[in-house]
């Protein structure tokens, strides 16, 4: 579906930026997993003084071990389910109420003032 589309623009929210954010996100997330477990390989490869060779292993396992944990399950998930990637048109929508005005109706319609205070505060607050 094209973002730019009538319909996209209708009936969902474009964030400003987008996908910029989301791919600065992707690109910093896998920095940091990448670069969680830095210490245990230099330690390996500098053969640090002090540093047993064995608690530098078990460091970089567990640095690791999560994300091929999670890559593992995933892709054992999508295997046993046989999922696949859907088209955004073939999916129902249970947050999209057609009914619900949108702001350029919410613009034009004139206000309704109430003639007591306390009545204008209780449809502030609704």
């Amino acid at each position: 579906m094209d973002r730019d589309s009538p319909f996209y623009r209708v009936r969902h929210y474009r964030a400003h930026w987008q996908p910029l954010w989301a791919i600065l996100g992707f690109i910093l997330c896998t920095l940091l997993m990448l670069f969680s477990g830095w210490s245990a390989i230099y330690n390996l490869c500098a053969k640090s003084a002090g540093v047993d060779w064995g608690d530098s292993v078990v460091d970089l396992v567990a640095s690791y071990l999560g994300p091929i944990i999670f890559a593992l399950i995933l892709i054992a998930y999508k295997l046993v389910k046989k999922t696949t990637l859907r088209d955004m048109n073939d999916m129902r929508d249970v947050w999209f109420v057609k009914d619900v005005p949108d702001e350029d109706d919410e613009k034009n319609t004139p206000k309704q003032r109430h003639k007591n205070r306390f009545w204008e505060f209780l449809s502030w607050v609704r």
